[in-house]
């Protein structure tokens, strides 16, 4: 018996699965700017900092609407945001230097 059996996971289709665990995943990458300006990482930089963490879930989100495909394009395309934004965050010294590095 399967310890997680009942989680309701589309094991028939694998890439409904990648759909859910990608919007978790841009979720959670928009939630790591909120906690920077809140630590005061590199300064106080106020909504232009918090502006990153919304735009994140607020584009992960209504991908659960889509039909998979352009879920996945539109999330592949928010994931290229994400990490130009934090590349550049991590250069001008508004994130650690590693984490532009994902």
């Amino acid at each position: 018996m399967e310890p997680f059996n009942n989680i309701p996971l589309p094991k028939e289709n694998p890439s409904k699965a990648n759909q859910l665990k990608q919007q978790q995943i841009l979720s959670f990458l928009g939630a790591i700017h909120w906690g920077l300006e809140w630590a005061g990482y590199g300064g106080k930089y106020g909504y232009k900092r918090y502006a990153a963490g919304v735009i994140a879930p607020a584009v992960a989100w209504p991908t659960l609407l889509l039909p998979v495909e352009y879920a996945l394009i539109s999330q592949f395309l928010a994931f290229t945001f994400l990490y130009y934004n934090d590349a550049r965050a991590a250069a001008s010294g508004r994130a650690p230097a590693w984490y532009g590095m994902y």
